[in-house]
């Protein structure tokens, strides 16, 4: 070997050595290069929900159950979902609205509420008309003891020219022992749609007679009312009533024990 061949073979072993070294300080290794996470994508935060226009007509608070709510203890109260009579449950979609007499009310195609032990609504049918429903467990006896029960109504206009205009209020019921009827009071009855008081503000019926079962009637045709004791202790009523071009359906809570 010349010496001229030996410094080219010196030359090329620290070319290929300087090469080496500075393709893996580029990154020419093998090493695959740390996988980042795409940032999350931003979702707007859905809107508030703004309270029903009924809560300040009827001095009434925010809800304190959910439509869910309702529908499990309904299914409690009767024992399971096919035993409920009618099926009357509200659908998830439905809106709780407000609460008032530990009444928490639902917005449907029409208002109404179960309670503990019954259920009173309006609601529209698939013929576009108004049904008036109230159902629950007969307490099947009168009260024992003078007692009141306070609760809501919800009904509609039946005149012509304002025909199903949506309506709701307070009901106070009162029985005495002393002659065993019962005094109906519905008061503070607002229009929903027009957002404004009812020009009949309260309804009145008196000296309802009670019978043995705990049932209510009294009146014909455009002046009537009808209802039921619910529970033990009769700790709810439920009924309906048309007078003054105003029919409602009404559930009530024993404000005083027997």
């Amino acid at each position: 070997m010349t010496m001229a061949s030996s410094r080219l073979k010196a030359g090329s072993t620290l070319l290929c050595v300087v090469l080496a070294v500075a393709l893996s300080g580029c990154g020419g290794s093998s090493k695959k290069p740390p996988v980042v996470d795409p940032e999350p994508p931003v979702v707007d935060p859905e809107p508030p929900v703004e309270p029903h226009a009924a809560i300040k007509l009827l001095g009434a608070t925010d809800p304190a159950e959910t439509v869910a709510d309702q529908n499990k203890r309904a299914i409690k109260a009767f024992g399971g979902r096919d035993k409920i009579p009618g099926g009357l449950l509200f659908d998830d979609k439905n809106r709780a609205i407000l609460t008032k007499h530990d009444i928490t009310l639902v917005e449907t195609l029409g208002y109404g509420a179960w309670m503990d032990e019954s259920v009173f609504a309006v609601d529209e049918n698939a013929e576009g008309l108004m049904n008036y429903v109230y159902t629950g467990t007969d307490t099947k006896s009168k009260p024992k003891a003078t007692a009141k029960w306070g609760g809501l109504m919800v009904g509609t206009i039946t005149s012509e020219d304002q025909e199903y205009n949506a309506l709701l209020g307070d009901a106070e019921l009162v029985y005495d022992t002393s002659d065993g009827n019962l005094d109906a009071l519905f008061s503070n009855i607002n229009n929903l749609d027009r957002l404004a008081a009812h020009p009949v503000l309260s309804i009145v019926f008196k000296d309802v007679p009670v019978d043995d079962k705990g049932r209510y009637r009294k009146g014909e045709s455009d002046d009537r009312i009808e209802g039921v004791f619910i529970g033990a202790d009769h700790a709810e009523t439920v009924g309906k009533f048309t007078k003054n071009d105003v029919s409602a359906t009404f559930g009530a809570k024993k404000q005083t024990s027997d």
